[in-house]
């Protein structure tokens, strides 16, 4: 599963807001990226969590912790994460492949 290594997306959405919260979950957003970087999923699934209490909105933090949960072996949750990101944004392409792999990985554990 790949992740979004790229703030773009959180950073023009969450600085438009300009506020503390914005600034906040902009670095709770860098440092998942830190966490899954060395792989240490659990704070990065922690720290994406945060971002999307920050804003639900925030489409590339779902993928994201949708990555940190499958690698903890949480597929279920990897998966509604995903389904999540594409909700938010359908043609996320991304997170069809990432959500593609989950549902395999789910049907080979039948």
């Amino acid at each position: 599963m790949r992740c979004v290594p790229l703030l773009a997306g959180v950073l023009i959405a969450l600085v438009a807001r300009g506020t503390a919260q914005a600034a906040a979950a902009t670095e709770d957003f860098a440092l998942g990226l830190a966490a899954l970087s060395v792989r240490n999923f659990a704070v990065a699934e922690q720290r994406f969590r945060a971002v999307i209490a920050t804003d639900p909105r925030a489409y590339e933090a779902y993928n994201n912790l949708a990555v940190a949960c499958a690698e903890q072996g949480e597929d279920e949750a990897a998966a509604a994460a995903l389904q999540s990101a594409l909700q938010l944004r359908p043609g996320y392409e991304r997170a069809h492949q990432n959500l593609a792999a989950i549902y395999v990985r789910l049907a080979a554990k039948q």
